[in-house]
């Protein structure tokens, strides 16, 4: 009943798997083809890394950053709002010169563990406010960096 002496060749079945790996295969050869070409011609998939296209005055960016920062700890020290979303706000929103990068990540990143610890909003505001003088305190006031 469930075996039979005489198989038989399902030919639906058998037709269905050769149009089915014939497409695979074509698509194959077509995608192939185009790389090579693509290749030949010399296109590239990749972006090339590049630099701002904007030149910016780098005295004006440090300028920048500096009236920011200070306008964010004075926002803190003055309690003006949760004070974690200014800095969250400000953090992501400034043009950060290339020489205080690390800095102002290094910042960022205090700043966030500081919002997840189980700390009061007074130690945790002085806390911020030490990080904010630390990273004003870097900033370069007559002397800019030579690397933008």
């Amino acid at each position: 009943m469930f075996w039979h002496t005489k198989r038989t060749t399902d030919w639906a079945l058998l037709l269905f798997g050769v149009i089915a790996l014939g497409i695979v295969l074509a698509s194959a050869v077509v995608v192939f083809l185009f790389v090579r070409t693509a290749h030949d011609r010399g296109l590239s998939f990749a972006r090339p890394e590049t630099e701002v296209s904007d030149p910016v005055d780098e005295t004006a960016l440090f300028a920048t950053y500096r009236t920011t920062l200070t306008a964010l700890r004075t926002a803190i020290a003055l309690d003006r709002g949760d004070m974690f979303v200014l800095v969250d706000d400000t953090f992501f929103s400034v043009r950060v010169p290339r020489s205080l990068l690390d800095t102002h990540l290094g910042a960022l990143l205090r700043i966030q563990r500081l919002q997840i610890t189980d700390m009061s909003e007074p130690v945790a505001r002085e806390e911020i406010l030490l990080i904010l003088d630390d990273i004003l305190g870097r900033i370069p006031t007559t002397e800019v960096s030579e690397t933008l």
